[in-house]
């Protein structure tokens, strides 16, 4: 198993899941600023926490384009891991709402979800298909 650089509180995991949106999107952009720093982020750790489907339901939230962004830049992250990880997000049912978003009149959301899906297609061909 590869050690990870940092650990995630469970607190960041309980902002996610809660319903406060200022603790959602202070809690997903922290988990994605993990995923975004050091040699090995904690992409198994937030796997595990269970809050990959709780960040489909975020790529869902129109009203809240940061949230969308936070969101997809995590699952960025977490489908450069392994290929077991992008599967996982791939079978969470996160690539429908990401082709959706590409048309988002949010700039940023666009840009993000281009690379979440380049990123899963790239991973392996049955991904691509």
């Amino acid at each position: 198993m590869i050690e990870t650089d940092m650990l995630i509180e469970d607190y960041l995991i309980e902002g996610v899941m809660g319903s406060n949106p200022d603790d959602q999107d202070a809690c997903t952009r922290s988990l994605r600023e993990r995923l975004s720093r050091g040699v090995n982020p904690p992409v198994q750790q937030v796997i595990d926490a269970g809050v990959v489907p709780r960040f489909i339901e975020f790529l869902q939230e129109d009203k809240r384009p940061n949230l969308q962004h936070d969101t997809a830049w995590a699952l960025t992250n977490i489908v450069c891991g392994t290929n077991e990880n992008t599967r996982f997000v791939v079978d969470c049912g996160a690539v429908p709402f990401l082709v959706e978003l590409i048309t988002s009149p949010n700039d940023e959301v666009r840009e993000q979800v281009v690379w979440a899906l380049a990123n899963i297609s790239g991973d392996c061909p049955a991904f691509r298909d």
